[in-house]
C-alpha cells in the first residue's frame, strides 16, 4: 500500500478531470480525493495499491492529452489511512453544483465528439467494405474469363471463335496458333 500525491498542470478546469479521477479511483479500489488548485491545475491525494496508482496516473495522462494539461508530479510516500472512499473537493456547494454541471456538459461535449468520430471510422469501413466487395467481384469476373478460356481449350472449339464470326451453324473459321476450328 502506497499513498500517492499527483499534481496535475495546466488548464484543467472545466474539462471533467474530477469526475474522471473519481471514477477511475474507483475502478481502481484506490481511496482519496481530487481538487483544483488555485493556479488552475489539479491534484490528486490517493491510497492504494502502487500499481493501482500508476494505472490511475496513466489514465490521467491519457485524458490530459485532450485538454492544455498533464501530469507534472507523482510522489509516493507511506499510506496514513485517512479516506474511506475517493471523491472529488469541490470548494464549497452551490458552486461546486456549478462545476460538477460544468464537468458534465464538458463529458457530453466529448461523448460527441467521439460519437462524430466513430461515425466517420464507421462510414471509412463502409467504404473500405465497398472497395473490397468491388474488387472480389472483379476477380470473380476475371476467374470466370480464365474458366470459359480453359473450358475453350478442353471443349470441340467453338468458343473460340471471333464475335463477329459466323453464327454456329456457318462454316468455322480457322485461327491461328490453335489449329483448324471445326463447326
Amino acid at each position: 500500500m502506497k499513498r500517492a500525491e499527483i499534481v496535475l498542470d495546466g488548464d484543467v478546469q472545466n474539462v471533467g478531470v474530477r469526475v474522471l479521477a473519481e471514477m477511475y479511483a474507483g475502478d481502481l479500489g484506490l481511496v482519496g480525493l481530487v481538487r483544483h488548485t488555485k493556479d488552475g491545475g489539479a491534484e490528486v491525494v490517493c491510497e492504494g495499491r502502487k500499481d493501482s496508482i500508476d494505472g490511475l496516473v496513466g489514465k490521467l495522462r491519457g485524458c490530459l492529452r485532450l485538454a492544455d494539461a498533464n501530469v507534472a508530479s507523482v510522489s509516493y510516500s507511506e499510506p496514513r489511512g485517512a479516506f474511506e472512499s475517493f471523491s472529488a473537493v469541490y470548494r464549497n456547494n452551490a458552486r461546486g453544483k456549478e462545476e460538477r454541471l460544468e464537468a458534465m456538459k464538458a463529458g457530453v461535449t466529448l461523448l460527441g465528439i467521439v460519437n462524430d468520430v466513430l461515425h466517420d471510422v464507421n462510414d471509412t469501413l463502409n467504404n473500405v467494405a465497398d472497395t473490397l466487395n468491388n474488387v472480389a467481384d472483379t476477380l470473380n469476373n476475371v476467374a470466370e474469363g480464365f474458366h470459359n478460356v480453359a473450358e475453350a481449350f478442353r471443349g470441340d472449339g467453338k468458343e473460340l471463335r471471333r464475335a463477329n464470326d459466323r453464327p454456329d451453324d456457318a462454316e468455322a473459321v480457322p485461327r491461328e496458333g490453335f489449329g483448324r476450328v471445326r463447326a
